[in-house]
């Protein structure tokens, strides 16, 4: 079994208040990417990882240019290696 698909999108979601911090400064918005991987066998995997600021579109670009291309093809079973 392995890793056949991926696919990862980027959201962003208003906030009901803007607030702010001394890191990020004012934040209207909660960004995230979700990414969805399939095996050639049909299992799925998913993962949403939450960020402030814009670091969502890294993210994305992380997952989609470097991650996939890795990823494809690779035996699913082998999580530890993968990782």
């Amino acid at each position: 079994m392995t890793i056949a698909t991926a696919q990862a999108d980027r959201f962003s979601i208003p906030l009901p208040e803007t607030l702010s911090d001394s890191t990020h400064g004012k934040m209207s918005f909660l960004n995230w990417s979700a990414c969805e991987f399939a095996t050639s066998a049909g299992p799925r995997a998913s993962a949403i990882p939450i960020t402030v600021g814009t670091a969502a579109d890294t993210i994305l670009s992380l997952i989609r240019d470097d991650l996939s291309p890795f990823l494809f093809g690779a035996d699913a079973s082998r999580i530890d290696g993968l990782w």
